[in-house]
């Protein structure tokens, strides 16, 4: 997961949120991004996403949270999640919290977070060995034999 912070200041400092009384200038987006596994299910992804948004204390109902399915990745299906916070105040520990929240409910939704990975392809003109090895030790060679071997 990426968390990506932008600063919004506004220009008309004169102007109130409806029914707060804080003016605007301090409100800040937060957007965090999360690249989940393919074959997870993107709409399901995006109602987790709202749903950590909207049980967070910090986070603003207006303008509401906005998750987005941004694309297709080299390694995952890429969604967003976009809220406000109505001040700089606990902005770190507010992003933290999200992105725990984010974690555990993709978890108990069975939706994986995405990681790197290659598939290999190798050309072959002659014949190839291939060993798989475990992390156990292999068995020690026998040694040279004897004439009580015999």
């Amino acid at each position: 997961m990426s968390t990506q912070i932008l600063i919004e200041m506004k220009s008309n400092t004169k102007r109130q949120k409806p029914g707060t009384g804080r003016a605007p200038d301090s409100m800040n987006r937060v957007v965090i991004n999360v690249g989940i596994a393919y074959g997870s299910d993107t709409q399901q992804a995006r109602e987790l996403l709202i749903n950590a948004a909207h049980d967070h204390p910090n986070i603003l109902d207006d303008p509401p949270p906005v998750a987005t399915f941004e694309g297709f990745g080299d390694n995952a299906l890429n969604c967003a999640l976009r809220c406000y916070l109505p001040n700089l105040d606990n902005r770190l520990a507010t992003i933290t919290e999200l992105n725990t929240a984010i974690d555990e409910a993709f978890r108990q939704a069975g939706i994986a977070i995405a990681f790197p990975q290659r598939d290999i392809h190798l050309d072959q003109i002659g014949r190839l060995d291939v060993n798989v090895m475990s992390n156990q030790r292999p068995p020690p060679e026998p040694g040279p034999r004897t004439a009580a071997d015999h």
